[in-house]
C-alpha cells in the first residue's frame, strides 16, 4: 500500500513532468512565428547593378582583367561558346571569340589565361598550322571537342598536338565510363551498369573514338572496353579526358560531346587546377531542396486517394508523407523550400482549410525551413483565378508572410514578370525555373529578381545527371534538387505510389548531396543570398612561396572559394575560415576584402608528428 506522503510525492513529480512538457509546447508554439517569413530581408542592397560585368571583343584584353580566347567559325553564337561564356562570367573572365584562326596572335604584353579550341567551327585542313601556332604560344588550351578519327589519322600535325600516338578504333564501344579520383570534386565515379536494372541509368556515350596517347599524358576519364572491365587503367584505355604536355603548352582534350552543355563548366575549372600548382577560385556554396506542390491545403482527390492510402489527401500528407519527408531531410541536414500550392483544382468545392495552413506553417518554422508558391492549377482555370484565389487564402490566413520565391516550370517562364506585379507575388525576389542544357544556372530577371535554375530532379537519376551535378558541383558548389509532389498528391491509375517516390528520392537526394557535406545547405532564398553575394565579387590573387593573397572586388559579407592543391594542406588562412572538402580541396569563407592563405606543403607534412 502507497502511503499518503509517497501517493502525495508521486502525484506532485507527475502534475510536474506534465506541467514541463505542457509548458514547453506552449512556448514552443507561443514563439513560432509561423505568419511571418524570415528570410524575407536578406541582402536586399545587392542588384543587378551590383553584379560584376565582363567584357567581350578588344575592350576584353583593354580593362587588364583575365581573359579567354574561343577559336572558332560561329562559336558566339554555339552551345559550346554559350557555356564557355557563362564559366567566364561566373568568374569575372573576359572572352573573345575568333571565327579565323589565321588572323589570331595572342597580345604578349597580355596573354589570355586559357584558349578554348572549338573543333565544330574549324576547318582542319586549312587551320592546323594556325592552331598549331596559337597553341604553341605557351598558354593552357582546352579542345572543347575533337574532329573526327578519319580527320585526326590524316592530321599528323594535330594529333601530335593533342598527344595522340595512334587510332586504335573509329568509334569503339564501351561498356562504361571510369571518373579518376581527383579531377572533379566527389573522387572516383564508376558509370557502368551491373546488372539489368542500373541500364536505365546508363545514358553516357557507349561509343567514343579510341587513341591511344603518348607518354606523358594524363588521362582523367576513360571508357570502359569489355575486355579491360575491372583491370587497373592504362594509357591504352579508350580516353576520354586528358591532358598533353609538350615542351611549350598544357594541351587538354574532350573527346565526348560534354562541351555543349553546363556540364562542361567544372570541366573547365578543373582543367585550369591541373595546369597549375594550385587555384583559388569563387563558388556559391548553396545546395537547396525544393519540394514542388506541396502541401496544398484542400482535401482533394478523395477517391484516388482513400483507394491508394486509406486515408484522405490532407490525411494522407500528415501521416505518411510529412514525416517520411522531413525526416529525410532532417538526416541529410538539408533545408527544403516548399512551393505549396493552396489547392489543386480551383474549380471544385474544397477549398483550403485554415487549420492545415497554420499546421505546416508551424511545422515549416520549426525546422527552418521556409514557404514558397508554385504557379501550378491541375483543372482549366485560368493563372489569373489560381492567383485571386491563392491571395485571399494567404490574406486570410498569414497576411503577414511575405511570399519572397516561387516556382514555375519551362511552359510558363514567358508570363513571370506579369506574374510579379501581382499583390499575392509582389514581393518575390527568387523565381525558380527548370534546368536548361545551356542556358545561364542563375541570372538577374529584373533589377532585384533573380532566377535560379534547379539542377537535378529528385527522381530522375542517371549517370549523365550525376555526372553534370559533380561538375557543377566542382565549378560552383551549387545544387538544386526538386521533387515534383504534382503525381502523389492528384494522381490518376498510372501514377506511382507514394513509397516508390520517395524511395526513389531517398536514394538520388543522399546520392546528390552526400558527396558533398562541406557545402552549406540552404532554402531558395539563402540560395539567392550566396548568387547575389557571388556575382557581386572579383578575385584576383598571387602566390608568393606558401602563401597566396587573395584581394576581393565588390564583395559583401561573408563569401566563399574553392581552393585546390596538389597534395599541400592549408595551415592558416588570415582573414578568413576554412574546413576540408576532400584531400587537396578547400572551403574557405572570406570574412575581409582580403585574405592570405597559408599553406605547407605535403613533404613538409611527413616529417612533421
Amino acid at each position: 500500500m502507497v502511503s499518503r506522503r509517497n501517493f502525495l510525492a508521486i502525484t506532485l513529480i507527475m502534475f510536474l513532468v506534465l506541467f514541463m512538457f505542457q509548458f514547453s509546447e506552449f512556448m514552443k508554439n507561443f514563439y513560432n512565428d509561423y505568419g511571418t517569413n524570415p528570410y524575407a530581408d536578406s541582402d536586399t542592397v545587392l542588384t543587378q547593378n551590383t553584379a560584376i560585368q565582363t567584357n567581350d571583343g578588344a575592350q576584353a584584353v583593354a580593362d587588364g582583367n583575365d581573359y579567354a580566347v574561343v577559336i572558332g567559325s560561329g562559336s558566339a553564337s554555339s552551345d559550346t561558346g554559350r557555356v564557355i561564356k557563362q564559366w567566364c562570367s561566373y568568374y569575372g573572365k573576359n572572352i573573345i571569340y575568333v571565327d579565323d584562326p589565321s588572323s589570331y596572335s595572342p597580345a604578349s604584353q597580355h596573354m589570355p589565361e586559357v584558349i578554348f579550341i572549338d573543333s565544330a567551327g574549324i576547318n582542319y585542313a586549312r587551320y592546323t598550322e594556325d592552331i598549331e601556332r596559337i597553341v604553341n604560344t605557351g598558354c593552357t588550351v582546352i579542345f572543347c571537342s575533337l574532329p573526327s578519327a578519319d580527320t585526326i589519322k590524316a592530321n599528323e600535325r594535330l594529333s601530335s598536338l593533342l598527344g595522340i600516338r595512334d587510332v586504335v578504333h573509329d568509334n569503339a564501344a564501351i561498356k562504361g565510363i571510369r571518373l579518376f579520383d581527383g579531377f572533379l570534386l566527389g573522387g572516383e565515379k564508376w558509370y557502368i551498369a551491373n546488372n539489368e536494372k542500373e541500364e536505365k541509368y546508363q545514358d553516357m556515350q557507349t561509343k567514343v573514338a579510341w587513341y591511344a596517347l603518348k607518354a606523358g599524358s594524363k588521362v582523367y576519364m576513360a571508357g570502359v572496353h569489355d575486355d579491360m572491365y575491372g583491370e587497373i587503367a592504362n594509357e591504352d584505355e579508350p580516353c576520354i579526358i586528358w591532358r598533353y604536355r609538350n615542351d611549350k603548352s598544357c594541351i587538354f582534350a574532350i573527346n565526348a560531346d560534354y562541351a555543349q552543355s553546363n556540364t562542361a563548366l567544372g570541366i573547365y575549372s578543373a582543367m585550369l587546377y591541373e595546369a597549375e600548382g594550385s587555384i583559388i577560385y569563387p563558388v556559391v556554396n548553396s545546395q537547396s531542396v525544393i519540394a514542388v506542390n506541396y502541401p496544398s491545403f484542400a482535401d482533394e482527390n478523395s477517391e484516388q486517394m482513400k483507394k491508394r492510402y486509406s486515408r484522405t489527401m490532407t490525411e494522407a500528407m500528415r501521416d505518411i508523407i510529412w514525416p517520411n519527408l522531413s525526416g529525410l531531410t532532417n538526416r541529410l541536414g538539408a533545408k527544403v523550400t516548399y512551393m505549396v500550392t493552396p489547392q489543386y483544382n480551383y474549380k471544385d468545392s474544397a477549398c483550403p482549410d485554415a487549420d492545415e495552413l497554420e499546421y505546416y506553417f508551424r511545422l515549416f518554422r520549426e525546422n527552418g525551413d521556409e514557404a514558397g508558391w508554385a504557379a501550378y492549377n491541375l483543372q482549366d482555370s485560368t493563372m489569373r483565378q489560381k492567383i485571386v484565389a491563392d491571395y485571399d487564402t494567404f490574406r486570410r490566413n498569414v497576411p503577414d508572410y511575405r511570399l519572397v520565391s516561387m516556382y514555375i516550370n519551362a511552359s510558363g517562364r514567358d508570363k513571370t514578370m506579369s506574374l510579379l506585379k501581382t499583390s499575392l507575388l509582389k514581393d518575390v525576389r527568387t523565381v525558380v525555373t527548370d534546368y536548361d542544357a545551356t542556358d545561364r544556372l542563375f541570372t538577374y530577371l529584373s533589377s532585384n529578381v533573380t532566377e535560379l535554375r534547379t539542377t537535378n530532379d529528385g527522381l530522375g537519376y542517371s549517370y549523365m545527371n550525376d555526372f553534370k551535378n559533380r561538375s557543377i558541383e566542382t565549378a560552383l558548389g551549387y545544387s538544386s534538387v526538386t521533387l515534383d509532389m504534382t503525381d502523389v498528391l492528384a494522381p490518376d491509375d498510372n501514377s506511382p505510389e507514394w513509397s516508390d517516390v520517395y524511395e526513389s528520392f531517398a536514394i538520388n537526394l543522399d546520392g546528390y548531396l552526400g558527396s558533398y557535406g562541406a557545402f552549406d545547405k540552404n532554402t531558395v532564398s539563402g540560395t539567392d543570398t550566396r548568387v547575389r553575394r557571388f556575382m557581386a565579387v572579383r578575385c584576383s590573387s598571387v602566390r608568393d612561396g606558401n602563401e597566396i593573397r587573395v584581394t576581393l572586388t565588390g564583395a559583401h559579407d561573408e563569401t566563399y572559394y574553392v581552393l585546390r592543391t596538389h597534395g599541400e594542406k592549408i595551415e592558416s588562412v588570415n582573414g578568413g575560415t576554412f574546413k576540408k572538402i576532400e584531400d587537396g580541396a578547400y572551403l574557405i569563407m572570406a570574412q575581409q576584402q582580403e585574405f592570405t592563405v597559408k599553406l605547407k606543403d605535403a613533404d613538409a607534412l611527413r616529417y612533421t608528428n
